[in-house]
């Protein structure tokens, strides 16, 4: 598949905990989550999950990622250990990938960015995210990073 421009006509809330090294990882990142919202006594939606990290975050080689969320999240009070983030409403350069090893996924943030640059999208924000689609029981995996909609 090639990226694309993708426009998200509603915004997905997504309950998250800080987790700095879940996007090479997504699967752990989100067992994490899942044991932490059971032992709040949380039942976890997860339809969706999303790992949030920024283009400068990437590269730093101080973590990957700054959260992981699972959703969408509805109107669960939110406990203290935890917060939410939103894949708001808009424009988004948009890649899914089939590798979900460390190895391709870190080949579809690089094929991604790349593209973007190429095409001359110019990026919303510093934002990229991770985004999974369950589909039979798997995720499908998604680059997502927010462009201005020109």
């Amino acid at each position: 598949m090639n990226v694309m421009k993708l426009h998200m006509y509603q915004t997905t809330d997504f309950l998250c905990i800080p987790v700095r090294d879940s996007l090479f990882d997504p699967h752990g990142g989100l067992k994490q989550l899942r044991a932490s919202a059971e032992a709040h006594g949380i039942t976890l939606v997860d339809e969706e999950i999303a790992v949030f990290t920024t283009r400068d975050q990437l590269f730093s080689g101080s973590g990957s990622s700054i959260a992981i969320g699972a959703g969408p999240l509805g109107e669960t009070v939110i406990p203290e250990a935890f917060h939410s983030r939103s894949i708001s409403e808009g424009a988004y350069l948009f890649y899914q990938f089939s590798d979900s090893s460390a190895e391709g996924i870190t080949a579809a943030l690089q094929f991604s960015l790349q593209a973007m640059k190429a095409r001359g999208m110019t990026p919303a924000s510093d934002t990229v995210i991770l985004r999974g689609v369950r589909e039979a029981g798997f995720y499908v995996y998604q680059v997502l990073i927010p462009i201005l909609d020109t």
